[in-house]
Formats: structure tokens, C-alpha cells, sequence
């Protein structure tokens, strides 16, 4: 998918290589978290676990895959998550 949006390949592998050194601690992420994953998403087969992993997280599904999913009402999840609680 990299490769169909034009993108430098190397340098992709050089910051996903940086990036996972070293685990992240996901017990210690302090802010309200939302997980959206689209409900056809093979790529994010278990987002339970993340939200369980982080303190503070909860789940949205929207509809699509792992690309389709930012499309449709995804915006409107992420602005209701930073405007808080009403």
C-alpha cells in the first residue's frame, strides 16, 4: 500500500525500524484514548486488546476497512472525543 501512494520505501523501513526498538508503555498513556477500527479491518483483528492496554481507552467501530474506515463518520468520532464529555 506504501508503494501505491508513492512513498519512499526506505525511509519507511528506517522509521519503523527506529520506532520498535523498544516496547511502548502502554500502561502509562494518561490521556483519554479512542481506538476507532473500521469492522472490516483484517489488519486491526484484535483492537480489543490495545484498548485494554491502555488506561483510559474505549473503542468505536465504524464502518470500512483498515483504509476505507477514515471515511464516513470517523471524523465526527474524533471530534466528539477531544470535545470530552457534554
Amino acid at each position: 500500500a506504501a508503494e501505491q501512494f508513492g512513498n519512499d520505501l526506505e525511509a519507511l523501513a528506517c522509521q519503523a525500524e527506529t520506532v520498535h526498538r523498544s516496547p511502548i508503555d502502554l500502561a502509562a498513556i494518561t490521556a483519554p484514548t479512542l481506538v476507532i477500527v473500521g469492522r472490516d479491518d483484517h489488519l486491526a483483528r484484535e483492537p480489543e486488546l490495545l484498548v485494554d492496554a491502555i488506561p483510559d481507552a474505549s473503542l468505536t467501530l465504524v464502518e470500512g476497512d483498515h483504509m476505507s474506515a477514515v471515511s464516513g463518520a470517523f471524523a465526527t468520532h474524533v471530534v466528539d472525543h477531544l470535545a470530552g464529555p457534554t
